[in-house]
Protein backbone atom coordinates (compact mmCIF):
# COMPACT_ATOMS: atom_id res chain seq x y z
CA UNK A 1 0.00 0.00 0.00
CA UNK A 2 1.34 3.45 -0.94
CA UNK A 3 0.25 4.92 2.39
CA UNK A 4 2.41 2.87 4.71
CA UNK A 5 6.01 1.79 4.89
CA UNK A 6 5.73 -1.10 7.33
CA UNK A 7 7.49 -4.41 7.29
CA UNK A 8 5.79 -7.62 8.30
CA UNK A 9 5.91 -8.48 12.00
CA UNK A 10 8.11 -11.52 11.37
CA UNK A 11 10.95 -9.48 9.87
CA UNK A 12 10.36 -6.02 11.30
CA UNK A 13 13.24 -6.08 13.78
CA UNK A 14 15.86 -7.05 11.23
CA UNK A 15 16.41 -6.72 7.51
CA UNK A 16 16.91 -9.94 5.56
CA UNK A 17 18.03 -10.61 2.01
CA UNK A 18 15.72 -12.47 -0.34
CA UNK A 19 17.98 -15.55 -0.14
CA UNK A 20 17.82 -15.50 3.67
CA UNK A 21 14.04 -15.25 3.62
CA UNK A 22 13.73 -18.16 1.19
CA UNK A 23 16.05 -20.26 3.35
CA UNK A 24 14.04 -19.29 6.44
CA UNK A 25 10.78 -20.32 4.75
CA UNK A 26 12.15 -23.71 3.69
CA UNK A 27 13.46 -24.39 7.17
CA UNK A 28 10.14 -23.39 8.70
CA UNK A 29 8.20 -25.68 6.34
CA UNK A 30 10.31 -28.61 7.51
CA UNK A 31 9.59 -27.69 11.12
CA UNK A 32 5.86 -27.55 10.38
CA UNK A 33 6.01 -30.95 8.71
CA UNK A 34 7.60 -32.52 11.82
CA UNK A 35 5.18 -30.75 14.15
CA UNK A 36 2.18 -32.05 12.19
CA UNK A 37 3.57 -35.59 12.24
CA UNK A 38 4.02 -35.41 16.03
CA UNK A 39 0.96 -33.43 17.13
CA UNK A 40 -1.45 -32.96 14.21
CA UNK A 41 -2.16 -29.86 12.13
CA UNK A 42 -4.77 -28.33 14.44
CA UNK A 43 -2.29 -27.30 17.14
CA UNK A 44 -1.82 -23.59 17.87
CA UNK A 45 1.97 -23.93 17.56
CA UNK A 46 1.47 -25.05 13.97
CA UNK A 47 -0.82 -22.09 13.35
CA UNK A 48 1.90 -19.73 14.64
CA UNK A 49 4.32 -21.23 12.12
CA UNK A 50 1.74 -20.86 9.32
CA UNK A 51 1.38 -17.19 10.19
CA UNK A 52 5.16 -16.72 10.22
CA UNK A 53 5.37 -18.39 6.80
CA UNK A 54 2.64 -16.09 5.53
CA UNK A 55 4.55 -13.04 6.73
CA UNK A 56 7.76 -14.26 5.10
CA UNK A 57 6.00 -14.78 1.75
CA UNK A 58 4.48 -11.31 2.08
CA UNK A 59 8.00 -9.96 2.51
CA UNK A 60 9.04 -11.95 -0.57
CA UNK A 61 6.15 -10.28 -2.45
CA UNK A 62 4.40 -13.60 -3.07
CA UNK A 63 0.90 -12.79 -1.78
CA UNK A 64 -0.75 -15.90 -3.26
CA UNK A 65 1.55 -18.19 -1.28
CA UNK A 66 1.26 -16.01 1.81
CA UNK A 67 -2.52 -16.21 1.65
CA UNK A 68 -2.45 -20.00 1.57
CA UNK A 69 -0.58 -20.21 4.88
CA UNK A 70 -2.42 -17.34 6.55
CA UNK A 71 -5.82 -18.89 5.88
CA UNK A 72 -4.64 -22.14 7.49
CA UNK A 73 -3.46 -20.18 10.52
CA UNK A 74 -6.75 -18.26 10.71
CA UNK A 75 -8.77 -21.48 10.75
CA UNK A 76 -6.87 -22.85 13.77
CA UNK A 77 -6.93 -19.55 15.67
CA UNK A 78 -10.68 -19.10 15.21
CA UNK A 79 -11.39 -22.66 16.25
CA UNK A 80 -9.17 -22.26 19.34
CA UNK A 81 -9.97 -18.73 20.56
CA UNK A 82 -13.04 -17.59 18.64
CA UNK A 83 -13.58 -14.80 16.12
CA UNK A 84 -12.22 -11.81 18.05
CA UNK A 85 -8.89 -12.78 19.62
CA UNK A 86 -5.89 -10.47 19.07
CA UNK A 87 -4.07 -13.25 17.21
CA UNK A 88 -7.05 -13.37 14.84
CA UNK A 89 -6.72 -9.61 14.34
CA UNK A 90 -3.07 -10.05 13.33
CA UNK A 91 -4.06 -12.66 10.73
CA UNK A 92 -6.79 -10.40 9.32
CA UNK A 93 -4.17 -7.64 8.94
CA UNK A 94 -1.81 -9.95 7.08
CA UNK A 95 -4.57 -11.30 4.85
CA UNK A 96 -5.59 -7.71 4.14
CA UNK A 97 -2.02 -7.00 3.03
CA UNK A 98 -2.17 -10.00 0.68
CA UNK A 99 -5.36 -8.78 -0.97
CA UNK A 100 -3.88 -5.28 -1.24
CA UNK A 101 -0.82 -6.69 -3.06
CA UNK A 102 -3.18 -8.60 -5.36
CA UNK A 103 -5.07 -5.32 -6.01
CA UNK A 104 -8.25 -6.79 -4.51
CA UNK A 105 -8.89 -3.65 -2.54
CA UNK A 106 -12.49 -4.31 -1.48
CA UNK A 107 -11.47 -7.64 0.07
CA UNK A 108 -8.47 -5.98 1.67
CA UNK A 109 -10.65 -3.31 3.29
CA UNK A 110 -12.94 -6.03 4.65
CA UNK A 111 -9.99 -7.76 6.34
CA UNK A 112 -8.53 -4.55 7.78
CA UNK A 113 -11.98 -3.52 9.06
CA UNK A 114 -12.30 -6.83 10.90
CA UNK A 115 -8.83 -6.37 12.37
CA UNK A 116 -9.82 -2.84 13.42
CA UNK A 117 -12.95 -4.03 15.25
CA UNK A 118 -10.93 -6.52 17.29
CA UNK A 119 -8.15 -4.01 17.96
CA UNK A 120 -10.61 -1.41 19.25
CA UNK A 121 -12.22 -4.02 21.52
CA UNK A 122 -8.93 -4.92 23.22
CA UNK A 123 -6.82 -1.76 22.88
CA UNK A 124 -9.34 1.05 22.63
CA UNK A 125 -10.47 3.54 19.99
CA UNK A 126 -7.39 5.76 20.35
CA UNK A 127 -4.65 3.13 20.34
CA UNK A 128 -1.74 3.45 17.93
CA UNK A 129 -2.67 0.07 16.46
CA UNK A 130 -6.14 1.41 15.59
CA UNK A 131 -4.57 4.53 14.05
CA UNK A 132 -2.31 2.44 11.82
CA UNK A 133 -5.28 0.38 10.64
CA UNK A 134 -7.28 3.53 9.81
CA UNK A 135 -4.25 4.70 7.82
CA UNK A 136 -4.20 1.43 5.84
CA UNK A 137 -7.95 1.56 5.21
CA UNK A 138 -7.74 5.17 4.04
CA UNK A 139 -5.07 4.24 1.54
CA UNK A 140 -7.17 1.39 0.17
CA UNK A 141 -10.21 3.63 -0.32
CA UNK A 142 -7.91 6.07 -2.11
CA UNK A 143 -6.84 3.27 -4.46
CA UNK A 144 -10.52 2.64 -5.20
CA UNK A 145 -11.02 6.37 -5.84
CA UNK A 146 -13.55 6.49 -2.98
CA UNK A 147 -12.18 9.75 -1.69
CA UNK A 148 -14.77 10.68 0.94
CA UNK A 149 -14.42 7.25 2.59
CA UNK A 150 -10.64 7.69 2.42
CA UNK A 151 -10.84 11.07 4.15
CA UNK A 152 -13.08 9.68 6.89
CA UNK A 153 -10.61 6.89 7.71
CA UNK A 154 -7.55 9.13 7.44
CA UNK A 155 -9.01 11.81 9.68
CA UNK A 156 -9.69 9.12 12.28
CA UNK A 157 -6.02 8.15 11.97
CA UNK A 158 -4.88 11.77 12.26
CA UNK A 159 -7.03 12.29 15.35
CA UNK A 160 -5.33 9.32 17.05
CA UNK A 161 -1.80 10.40 16.16
CA UNK A 162 -2.42 14.07 17.07
CA UNK A 163 -1.00 13.65 20.57
CA UNK A 164 2.44 13.50 18.94
CA UNK A 165 2.47 15.81 15.93
CA UNK A 166 6.17 15.23 15.35
CA UNK A 167 5.78 11.48 14.80
CA UNK A 168 6.36 9.81 11.45
CA UNK A 169 2.85 8.32 11.65
CA UNK A 170 1.31 11.79 11.94
CA UNK A 171 3.43 12.94 8.99
CA UNK A 172 2.43 9.93 6.88
CA UNK A 173 -1.23 10.57 7.59
CA UNK A 174 -0.87 14.24 6.59
CA UNK A 175 0.77 13.13 3.35
CA UNK A 176 -2.04 10.66 2.69
CA UNK A 177 -4.74 13.29 3.27
CA UNK A 178 -2.84 15.63 0.96
CA UNK A 179 -2.94 13.00 -1.78
CA UNK A 180 -6.72 12.66 -1.41
CA UNK A 181 -7.24 16.43 -1.69
CA UNK A 182 -4.95 16.44 -4.74
CA UNK A 183 -7.23 13.86 -6.38
CA UNK A 184 -10.24 15.99 -5.40
CA UNK A 185 -8.49 18.92 -7.17
CA UNK A 186 -8.32 20.96 -3.96
CA UNK A 187 -4.68 21.97 -4.39
CA UNK A 188 -4.63 24.50 -1.53
CA UNK A 189 -5.72 21.82 0.94
CA UNK A 190 -3.29 19.33 -0.58
CA UNK A 191 -0.39 21.76 -0.13
CA UNK A 192 -1.48 22.52 3.44
CA UNK A 193 -1.16 18.84 4.42
CA UNK A 194 1.97 18.25 2.33
CA UNK A 195 3.66 21.23 4.03
CA UNK A 196 2.76 19.84 7.44
CA UNK A 197 4.25 16.46 6.51
CA UNK A 198 7.40 18.04 5.07
CA UNK A 199 7.98 19.97 8.28
CA UNK A 200 7.66 16.79 10.36
CA UNK A 201 10.04 14.74 8.22
CA UNK A 202 12.68 17.51 8.19
CA UNK A 203 16.11 16.72 6.72
CA UNK A 204 16.66 13.44 4.91
CA UNK A 205 18.04 10.48 6.84
CA UNK A 206 17.77 6.72 6.62
CA UNK A 207 14.64 6.57 8.79
CA UNK A 208 12.54 9.10 6.87
CA UNK A 209 14.03 8.89 3.36
CA UNK A 210 11.08 6.99 1.86
CA UNK A 211 8.52 9.43 3.29
CA UNK A 212 10.48 12.58 2.51
CA UNK A 213 11.09 11.53 -1.11
CA UNK A 214 7.36 10.88 -1.49
CA UNK A 215 6.48 14.33 -0.07
CA UNK A 216 8.83 16.17 -2.44
CA UNK A 217 7.41 14.14 -5.30
CA UNK A 218 3.83 15.00 -4.32
CA UNK A 219 4.58 18.72 -3.94
CA UNK A 220 6.22 18.61 -7.38
CA UNK A 221 3.03 17.24 -8.93
CA UNK A 222 1.01 20.11 -7.42
CA UNK A 223 3.38 22.60 -9.02
CA UNK A 224 2.98 20.82 -12.37
CA UNK A 225 -0.81 21.26 -12.23
CA UNK A 226 -0.30 24.93 -11.29
CA UNK A 227 2.08 25.28 -14.26
CA UNK A 228 4.91 26.40 -11.99
CA UNK A 229 7.34 24.19 -13.86
CA UNK A 230 10.67 25.39 -12.44
CA UNK A 231 9.49 24.73 -8.90
CA UNK A 232 8.04 21.39 -9.98
CA UNK A 233 11.33 20.30 -11.52
CA UNK A 234 13.23 21.36 -8.40
CA UNK A 235 11.03 19.29 -6.06
CA UNK A 236 10.87 16.25 -8.37
CA UNK A 237 14.65 16.18 -8.71
CA UNK A 238 15.13 16.44 -4.94
CA UNK A 239 12.77 13.46 -4.60
CA UNK A 240 14.75 11.58 -7.22
CA UNK A 241 18.09 12.34 -5.52
CA UNK A 242 16.86 11.20 -2.08
CA UNK A 243 15.53 7.95 -3.55
CA UNK A 244 18.79 7.21 -5.36
CA UNK A 245 20.85 8.09 -2.29
CA UNK A 246 19.10 5.69 0.07
CA UNK A 247 17.65 2.99 -2.21
CA UNK A 248 19.99 2.78 -5.20
CA UNK A 249 19.59 3.31 -8.95
CA UNK A 250 17.39 0.26 -9.63
CA UNK A 251 14.73 0.68 -6.93
CA UNK A 252 11.06 0.58 -7.93
CA UNK A 253 10.39 3.88 -6.12
CA UNK A 254 12.45 5.61 -8.81
CA UNK A 255 9.83 4.54 -11.36
CA UNK A 256 7.23 6.85 -9.80
CA UNK A 257 9.68 9.74 -9.75
CA UNK A 258 10.68 9.20 -13.40
CA UNK A 259 7.01 8.98 -14.39
CA UNK A 260 6.21 12.36 -12.85
CA UNK A 261 9.32 13.93 -14.40
CA UNK A 262 8.12 12.59 -17.74
CA UNK A 263 4.73 14.17 -17.15
CA UNK A 264 6.43 17.49 -16.35
CA UNK A 265 8.54 17.42 -19.52
CA UNK A 266 5.46 16.53 -21.59
CA UNK A 267 3.59 19.53 -20.16
CA UNK A 268 6.58 21.71 -21.10
CA UNK A 269 6.58 20.34 -24.65
CA UNK A 270 9.94 18.57 -24.18
CA UNK A 271 8.67 15.43 -25.89
CA UNK A 272 11.96 13.59 -26.53
CA UNK A 273 13.07 14.13 -22.94
CA UNK A 274 9.65 13.10 -21.64
CA UNK A 275 9.63 9.88 -23.65
CA UNK A 276 13.14 8.97 -22.46
CA UNK A 277 12.14 9.42 -18.79
CA UNK A 278 8.85 7.53 -19.24
CA UNK A 279 10.76 4.62 -20.77
CA UNK A 280 13.15 4.62 -17.79
CA UNK A 281 10.14 4.45 -15.49
CA UNK A 282 8.59 1.62 -17.50
CA UNK A 283 11.83 -0.38 -17.48
CA UNK A 284 11.88 -0.38 -13.68
CA UNK A 285 8.19 -1.22 -13.38
CA UNK A 286 8.43 -4.17 -15.75
CA UNK A 287 11.16 -5.89 -13.73
CA UNK A 288 9.69 -5.29 -10.27
CA UNK A 289 6.96 -7.50 -8.79
CA UNK A 290 5.59 -4.63 -6.70
CA UNK A 291 4.50 -2.50 -9.67
CA UNK A 292 0.76 -2.78 -10.20
CA UNK A 293 -0.81 -3.43 -13.60
CA UNK A 294 -2.45 -0.01 -13.30
CA UNK A 295 0.89 1.78 -12.75
CA UNK A 296 2.43 -0.04 -15.73
CA UNK A 297 -0.58 0.82 -17.88
CA UNK A 298 -0.35 4.52 -16.94
CA UNK A 299 3.28 4.78 -18.06
CA UNK A 300 2.71 2.86 -21.30
CA UNK A 301 -0.26 5.13 -21.98
CA UNK A 302 1.95 8.16 -21.39
CA UNK A 303 4.42 6.80 -23.95
CA UNK A 304 1.53 6.32 -26.38
CA UNK A 305 0.45 9.93 -26.06
CA UNK A 306 4.01 11.15 -26.65
CA UNK A 307 4.29 8.95 -29.75
CA UNK A 308 1.01 10.46 -30.93
CA UNK A 309 2.27 14.02 -30.41
CA UNK A 310 5.39 13.04 -32.38
CA UNK A 311 3.04 11.86 -35.18
CA UNK A 312 4.23 8.26 -34.80
CA UNK A 313 0.75 6.76 -35.06
CA UNK A 314 1.81 3.12 -35.27
CA UNK A 315 3.84 3.29 -32.06
CA UNK A 316 1.05 5.23 -30.38
CA UNK A 317 -1.46 2.54 -31.28
CA UNK A 318 0.89 -0.22 -30.08
CA UNK A 319 1.44 1.58 -26.75
CA UNK A 320 -2.28 2.09 -26.16
CA UNK A 321 -2.95 -1.57 -26.97
CA UNK A 322 -0.36 -2.63 -24.38
CA UNK A 323 -1.75 -0.23 -21.77
CA UNK A 324 -5.24 -1.62 -22.43
CA UNK A 325 -3.99 -5.12 -21.58
CA UNK A 326 -2.63 -3.80 -18.26
CA UNK A 327 -5.83 -1.97 -17.29
CA UNK A 328 -7.97 -5.04 -17.96
CA UNK A 329 -5.90 -7.31 -15.71
CA UNK A 330 -7.00 -6.61 -12.17
CA UNK A 331 -8.16 -3.23 -10.97
CA UNK A 332 -11.86 -2.39 -11.48
CA UNK A 333 -11.19 1.25 -10.53
CA UNK A 334 -9.48 1.64 -13.95
CA UNK A 335 -12.78 1.24 -15.79
CA UNK A 336 -12.72 4.81 -17.15
CA UNK A 337 -9.17 4.40 -18.45
CA UNK A 338 -10.02 1.03 -20.00
CA UNK A 339 -13.00 2.43 -21.93
CA UNK A 340 -11.15 5.51 -23.16
CA UNK A 341 -8.04 3.54 -24.15
CA UNK A 342 -10.15 0.99 -26.05
CA UNK A 343 -11.86 3.84 -27.90
CA UNK A 344 -8.48 5.40 -28.77
CA UNK A 345 -7.09 2.10 -30.09
CA UNK A 346 -10.10 1.68 -32.39
CA UNK A 347 -9.87 5.24 -33.67
CA UNK A 348 -6.14 5.01 -34.26
CA UNK A 349 -6.70 1.81 -36.22
CA UNK A 350 -9.32 3.58 -38.33
CA UNK A 351 -7.13 6.70 -38.67
CA UNK A 352 -9.99 8.94 -37.61
CA UNK A 353 -9.93 12.69 -36.98
CA UNK A 354 -6.53 13.56 -35.52
CA UNK A 355 -7.75 16.56 -33.50
CA UNK A 356 -10.38 14.44 -31.72
CA UNK A 357 -7.72 11.83 -31.01
CA UNK A 358 -5.47 14.51 -29.56
CA UNK A 359 -8.20 15.65 -27.17
CA UNK A 360 -9.02 12.11 -26.04
CA UNK A 361 -5.35 11.24 -25.63
CA UNK A 362 -4.89 14.36 -23.53
CA UNK A 363 -7.91 13.43 -21.37
CA UNK A 364 -6.52 9.92 -20.81
CA UNK A 365 -3.12 11.31 -19.91
CA UNK A 366 -4.67 13.57 -17.25
CA UNK A 367 -6.70 10.86 -15.41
Amino acid sequence: NIFSNKQSETTSSQSYTEEELIEMAERMKEEVKHMIEAHGKKKVAVAHKYNDLGEIYLKLEKPDQALKYLEKSLSVYQRTWGEDHLYVSRIFKNIGSCYSSLEKYEKSIEMFQRALEITIKYKGTRSLAAGELYLEIGGLYHNLKKYQEALLALRSSLDIFEWNKNSLLYGRTCNSIGKVFYCLEDLDKAMEYYSCAMEIFGDDNEENAYDLAMIYNNVGTVFIVRKRYKEAEKFLNISLDITKKYFGDGHIELAKKYHNLGFLYKEQGKLVKALSVYQESLKLKMIDRKASSSEIGNTISGCGYLHFLNKDINRAKLSYQKSLQSYKKKNPSDEKRTKLTSKLVNKLAAKENQYALHLEGHELNQI
